[in-house]
């Protein structure tokens, strides 16, 4: 039998409709428009209206007032900070830019939030604080289809509702959300079937259902956490000494994965990332002698069977970035003149660098001869290859490469 091949455009134009209006973001819609002319023409833009650039579900209003334990979190010189008392549960990805016809210049990476949809707000790199000056000829409407683009992480996180744009990163607000998707709803998830799993500042884990926003704390034996992560269908906590908990999304315990801490001291960091279907954990350690304050990471992986964290050498040749709303690893070939098996970290991450003053406050960790280095800023001089990556604009995105930035 001989079989006719047909081409996607002669599917039916009924059918590519339907399909059209069952796309959930703005990203896909415009991918299905740039099929082809008669795809096009399937998928008015009135579709985009409506339509989410990062997620069919977020930005959403918890409309509840602010959940107990954010209370908790804030003394009383820090009330001030959060003037409302409702939160936004907000969308951020990072991702990599470079022009589609010169795949040699050098790329560009940005981190970006949702929080008006359709809208996107640019952030400093890695940060949560958003950038409020851009080039004066920096691009209203970044056209995509002159661009190569790969998210590279997928977050969220939250914000008060009041005054959203502000800074939302100091110690006392330093928390972190997941949002726990109910497995049996995967592929057709809505707010009613998704929990917010906050992580707050004082290391206290809490699951918030969106549907009627009742809050379940769940703290293990009083212990506090130091990171969360949605792996596999079930959300992953890590204590302080680095003992390991999942839970389901009933909620009805933490299950200890791992009881053997990481080290003998509670004084480090720690922080879970996925890597083709594996568990890991990035340990931050810092031993202060005198004046200075040596830095080193440790990474480990998960053996799931034997109950423990394996000690990982080496990332090989990737990139391993570190920050507030989560982790996320990527290949070194992304980024030329980068070294591959390091790690680049936001150093906010970590409670030693609450203060930090460098201008974008991103270090950079190698694991083959354990030196760290600054992106930005004092005591050590700037690193162009990696600096150029996060800022400023690069000028192939600048229609006049002439104009000064701020």
């Amino acid at each position: 039998m001989i079989r006719r091949k047909s081409s996607w455009s002669d599917l039916p134009s009924e059918l590519l409709s339907a399909i059209a209006r069952r796309l959930e973001t703005r990203t896909d819609l415009c991918k299905f428009r740039a099929v082809c002319s008669k795809w096009r023409r399937s998928a008015p833009n009135s579709l985009l209206l409506h339509k989410n650039l990062l997620s069919p579900l977020l930005p959403h209003k918890i409309s509840t007032l602010t959940p107990p334990l954010l209370d908790k979190n804030r003394s009383s010189h820090m009330s001030s900070e959060i003037p409302g008392k409702s939160l936004i549960t907000v969308p951020c990805s990072v991702f990599l830019l470079r022009p589609s016809r010169n795949l040699k210049a050098s790329p560009w990476l940005i981190t970006v939030e949702e929080l008006n949809p359709g809208k996107f707000y640019l952030r400093k790199p890695l940060s949560r604080i958003n950038i409020k000056y851009l080039p004066e000829n920096f691009p209203k409407v970044l056209q995509l289809s002159d661009l190569k683009v790969i998210e590279l992480g997928k977050f969220c996180t939250l914000r008060s509702a009041d005054r959203p744009l502000d800074m939302f990163e100091s110690r006392c607000l330093r928390n972190k959300v997941v949002l726990f998707v109910d497995p049996k709803h995967k592929n057709n998830p809505t707010i009613d079937n998704c929990t917010a799993m906050v992580l707050y500042g004082n290391g206290t884990l809490s699951a918030i259902r969106l549907n009627n926003e009742e809050e379940k704390y769940l703290n293990t034996k009083g212990r506090n956490f130091d990171d969360i992560l949605n792996f596999n269908g079930r959300v992953y906590a890590i204590d302080l000494r680095g003992r390991l908990y999942r839970t389901g999304y009933d909620l009805l315990s933490m299950l200890e994965i791992v009881g053997e801490p990481i080290g003998l001291t509670t004084d480090k960091k720690k922080c879970l990332v996925e890597l083709l279907g594996e568990l890991y954990v990035v340990v931050y350690r810092c031993q202060r002698s005198g004046n200075r304050s040596p830095i080193s990471f440790e990474v480990y992986r998960l053996q799931e069977e034997e109950e423990e964290w394996e000690m990982v050498e080496d990332i090989c040749d990737r990139i391993l970035f570190v920050t507030l709303d989560g982790c996320f690893f990527a290949n070194k070939n992304y980024f030329p003149g980068c070294r591959g098996n390091s790690i680049v970290y936001y150093k906010k991450t970590f409670p030693q660098y609450t203060g930090a003053t460098g201008s974008f406050d991103i270090g950079i960790f190698h694991f083959d001869d354990g030196r760290v280095i600054n992106v930005y800023g004092w005591p050590i001089a700037p690193s162009p290859r990696y600096s150029e990556v996060f800022w400023p604009p690069p000028a192939w995105l600048l229609p006049d490469t002439e104009s000064a930035t701020k």
